[in-house]
């Protein structure tokens, strides 16, 4: 369907990044992308900008460019004095017919070989020997839970995107992460959300270092306490399980998923039983009480 003509690996110049950004694109080019753009540039500026992978195909004897269109852009554009570290690896390709350039294009950059949140978020969480033993998919939204207390509750950066990853750095949050792992093995799908693990974050804060919030939590996936309708984990657990089935009425946003959470966590904390659950954050958010 096509064939490779040659490949080289060279340094970029200022002339290269030009000479392939202003090259003729082929029809199956995808849009540019500001976004992808802007994206690109942060990674240059933040010094880990990767060597360019680059190609073209010759179509009846026309040769078109089939990748590298923003990242050609971003490098033609860097200021003076043009870096001299800068390398691409350019693939030249030759196609009979256009249904043979779309089958090449549909080799660069496939769904199926880019890297997913869960592969990055995994890469970070065994950085550190001590979290191996917490599942992957358990271990991302446990950090992504305590991101969005940060961000949302507390007011503090805690990076966009793949950057959240980064907290698995920090150690103070490894005793709660080995906790929800063994907590989320117990078949609990309804409480698989970033801001209810936020819920979960903020009440083992307050309850400084004991049991309260643990327990709490693990009669919560346990259904409630038994035959006591109105006590607060068996009213939250009902709740949840309506959120994550789609059959409560109202509409939920993420804030409203963490002021359940917090307004059954209070309840429990004063000793009080409670008919329904109460969400609306109108008039701010709740402070999980010590």
């Amino acid at each position: 369907m096509f064939t490779r003509r040659n490949s080289t690996t060279q340094p970029v110049t200022r002339e290269l990044a030009s000479a392939f950004a202003t090259m003729m694109p082929s029809p199956t080019e995808r849009e540019f992308s500001e976004k992808r753009f802007r994206f690109l540039q942060d990674r240059y500026e933040a010094g880990v900008f990767l060597p360019c992978q680059w190609a073209t195909v010759w179509l009846d004897g026309i040769q078109y460019r089939m990748n590298g269109n923003h990242s050609s852009n971003v490098l033609m554009k860097v200021a003076d004095p043009f870096p001299t570290d800068l390398m691409a690896h350019i693939d030249e390709y030759e196609a009979e017919t256009p249904e043979d350039v779309v089958e090449l294009f549909r080799q660069f950059d496939a769904r199926e070989s880019s890297r997913t949140p869960t592969d990055v978020a995994g890469a970070y969480q065994n950085r550190h020997p001590e979290l191996q033993d917490i599942p992957r998919r358990i271990a991302k939204i446990g950090i992504e839970g305590i991101a969005w207390y940060g961000r949302v509750i507390e007011g503090i950066p805690t990076g966009k995107g793949d950057d959240r990853y980064k907290l698995f750095r920090h150690a103070e949050y490894y005793d709660f992460l080995h906790w929800l792992g063994a907590l989320l093995d117990m078949k609990t799908p309804e409480m698989m959300r970033i801001e209810i693990i936020a819920a979960m974050y903020a009440t083992d804060l307050v309850a400084s270092g004991d049991q309260t919030s643990h327990l709490f939590w693990e009669e919560v996936a346990r259904g409630g306490r038994a035959y006591e309708d109105q006590h607060p984990t068996t009213v939250l657990d009902k709740w949840l399980k309506a959120c994550h089935d789609g059959t409560c009425e109202d509409k939920m946003k993420s804030a409203y998923h963490y002021q359940g959470c917090i307004f059954a966590w209070n309840a429990y904390r004063e000793e009080r039983t409670i008919k329904d659950i109460r969400f609306l954050t109108t008039k701010g958010l709740y402070t999980p009480r010590a």
